[in-house]
């Protein structure tokens, strides 16, 4: 086990603590990254002076693109010169998104500061959880809720490349996108590789060419009888809207394809799960549907009737 995985074993053990020793080395740990988290914070504004610092400790992409929606009305509340700190990591996903004002940070001095905030008892911190602002505190019932579509540099070449190598222009095509890393992350159970199978033959007899869009490695391997796809964030979007149809699990792929104009089937697994993560809750479209698979009220747990259920909604004329 290399150095990185046995540090973040034992931070989950600390915040998590299931013996005498782990309880005592849980204040250590916390007391250490408050105190380091403080340090950094100091510096960024011996740096930066009194501009509004927004910090987004996340390193999934999906919530990255989910923080770029609120830009807008980040800007309207705490002006355009706001900085935004983020984990170095994401770099390439940050830069795409065109934030104007950015200080990207080891993942560690990310943590530090997330947990000096989290434990700021002594008002020392002025700084805002962006990830908790635009994920939980933003008000999903507020009409003016405006969510800020970023423009990509599209890679038309590659699109058209699908639609030619696979014969296209007299064919449908849809995406399955089976994967995902927050739902297994939060506890809940995910639809299995014989539902995603079973799917695929479906719309193989009705005539789509099937894609699966999946790294294509041990891990996320294509689902059989279909092929292989995976665009780039700035080409999903418009690389969905041009094939016209998909199916996924809640992930973050869906965010960064959600003002698609596909005719789109969106996957949870529970109540909880699609009360904060649908897709519908700002923007109720007629083209996509939303079906829980796992428990819930309606919740369509048969994986056969699940199959049944998509199938016919991408028969409706």
């Amino acid at each position: 086990m290399n150095r990185n995985k046995l540090i973040f074993k034992f931070a989950k053990n600390c915040e998590k603590p299931t013996t005498a020793f782990y309880r005592f080395m849980n204040i250590f740990f916390v007391s250490a990254m408050v105190l380091y988290g403080r340090k950094i914070y100091g510096s960024l504004r011996k740096k930066y002076g009194n501009r509004k610092f927004i910090l987004v400790p996340t390193s999934d992409a999906g919530d990255i693109m989910y923080f770029r929606y609120s830009k807008k009305m980040l800007d309207e509340k705490y002006g355009k010169d706001w900085l935004y700190i983020y984990d170095n990591r994401n770099k390439r996903i940050v830069d795409l998104m065109g934030f104007e004002n950015v200080c990207p940070m080891p993942v560690y001095s990310v943590a530090a500061l997330s947990y000096s905030l989290f434990h700021d008892n002594d008002n020392k911190i002025d700084m805002i959880n962006g990830y908790a602002w635009c994920m939980f505190d933003c008000e999903k019932a507020n009409k003016n809720v405006r969510f800020d579509y970023p423009v990509m540099n599209v890679n038309q070449e590659y699109i058209d490349s699908i639609k030619k190598d696979n014969d296209l222009q007299d064919k449908k095509a849809i995406i399955l996108a089976p994967y995902e890393q927050g739902i297994t992350s939060s506890g809940f159970s995910i639809l299995s590789m014989a539902f995603w199978e079973k799917l695929a033959k479906e719309f193989a007899d009705l005539g789509y060419v099937v894609f699966t869009n999946c790294k294509n490695d041990a891990v996320e391997p294509v689902i059989k009888g279909t092929k292989h796809i995976f665009p780039r964030f700035s080409d999903m979007e418009a690389c969905v809207s041009e094939l016209g149809n998909m199916v996924s699990i809640r992930s973050g792929f869906v965010d960064y394809v959600r003002n698609s104009t596909a005719k789109m089937v969106v996957l949870y697994p529970n109540d909880l799960y699609i009360n904060q993560w649908s897709i519908d809750l700002y923007n109720k479209r007629k083209n996509v549907r939303e079906y829980k698979y796992a428990e819930g009220e309606n919740a369509i747990v048969s994986e056969d009737e699940l199959v049944k259920t998509i199938i016919a909604f991408y028969n409706e004329k």
